[in-house]
């Protein structure tokens, strides 16, 4: 950004940018610190190298994001957002879609359109404990947490899934079937010999749709 100083003028207050140019420059930090994240991870990345990537002063990150765990917190919720907001939708009359269909579809189109973000839940969620984690536990697991296992129940009950599984288990037996694939796949690549493309996911989804509800589907 060429003209990123001038972005901080004329802005109704010191350091505050007019409101078109805050959107920019706050889409462009989101953006920036995705990829950066993506590739070297939240301890790995630095504000200022981000904020030096847009051509702006870190205090700039500091004013949309408050600090390095807010500006990753918003990260991962603008890459985990559709997810949310869909297993959100499901959350209504047990007529509604086919529950176990559409969350396998759901968990596809996220590994599908965001194939960086199964590396940073495994680099920085699973396998270190640290900052990284909490932010995902804190201020990420509540909603999904909030959503999936209460509809996981309710279509026990209504008789869509057997009325003899334990709602918390099965929830994980889902997710696990649903996720197990997408955090593993640079190894499944090599092993099975499997390419990651739309192709695959949407062979996958239909697969693990199939296998859960022939097991555990109602009569």
């Amino acid at each position: 950004m060429n003209n990123s100083h001038d972005e901080t003028r004329n802005c109704g207050g010191p350091g505050r940018p007019a409101t078109e140019d805050a959107r920019n420059v706050r889409g462009l930090l989101l953006d920036t610190a995705t990829r950066a994240f993506a590739v070297r991870g939240f301890h790995g990345t630095s504000l200022r190298s981000i904020a030096d990537a847009v051509g702006v002063n870190s205090a700039m990150i500091h004013y949309y994001f408050g600090n390095k765990p807010g500006l990753y917190t918003q990260v991962l919720s603008d890459a985990l957002e559709p997810l949310l907001a869909r297993q959100q939708a499901l959350t209504g009359d047990a007529a509604g879609p086919d529950l176990v269909a559409e969350l396998f579809r759901m968990y596809a189109d996220v590994a599908r359109e965001r194939p960086w973000l199964p590396r940073l839940i495994v680099r920085d969620i699973l396998a270190a404990d640290g900052e990284a984690r909490s932010i995902f536990v804190e201020r990420i697991a509540p909603r999904l947490r909030a959503t999936l296992p209460p509809r996981i129940a309710q279509s026990i009950r209504g008789g869509r899934l057997r009325e003899d599984l334990d709602p918390q288990l099965t929830t994980l037996s889902l997710v696990s079937l649903a996720v197990f694939p997408i955090v593993a796949m640079p190894i499944l690549e090599a092993v099975l010999g499997v390419t990651a493309d739309a192709e695959f996911y949407q062979r996958l989804a239909e697969h693990n749709t199939q296998l859960f509800e022939e097991g555990a589907g109602g009569g």
